[in-house]
């Protein structure tokens, strides 16, 4: 007898491994502001929801607009993508919660098109209700 009937899976930094994308991308806005850039450890530690949080932490907000910021981070992924992979044993988890008849769907903040087609991508897709 199966234990859960449905999962909700989260996008960036559980199904996604996207770390090496997100430091790349405020590496960018560090370099670009003439900033200490960050490094995976520093990132790991800080990184705060609301995202703003942790662009407070390295950008003066007053000075530097966060829709600037998030821009900048929007246009990194793209240019970063090929830092993306799968997280760490996610495709298992998937394949294996489907054979057990799980159901499974995923949140994001992802616009709708490019969360399908980063799942395909990766192989995720077709494992979601």
């Amino acid at each position: 007898m199966k234990k859960y009937s449905f999962v909700i899976w989260d996008f960036n930094g559980t199904l996604l491994d996207d770390v090496d994308t997100s430091i790349a991308t405020v590496n960018d806005s560090l370099k670009k502001h003439g900033l200490p850039l960050t490094d995976k450890e520093e990132y790991r530690r800080n990184i705060t929801m609301p995202i703003v949080d942790y662009y407070a932490k390295h950008f003066d907000l007053e000075k530097i607009p966060m829709s600037e910021l998030a821009q900048g981070y929007l246009d990194g992924f793209e240019l970063y993508h090929g830092l993306l992979k799968p997280g760490k044993g996610a495709l298992k988890a998937l394949e294996e919660l489907s054979r057990l008849g799980v159901r499974q769907c995923v949140v994001s903040s992802y616009e709708q098109k490019r969360l399908e087609e980063l799942m395909r991508e990766f192989g995720m897709y077709d494992f979601m209700d």
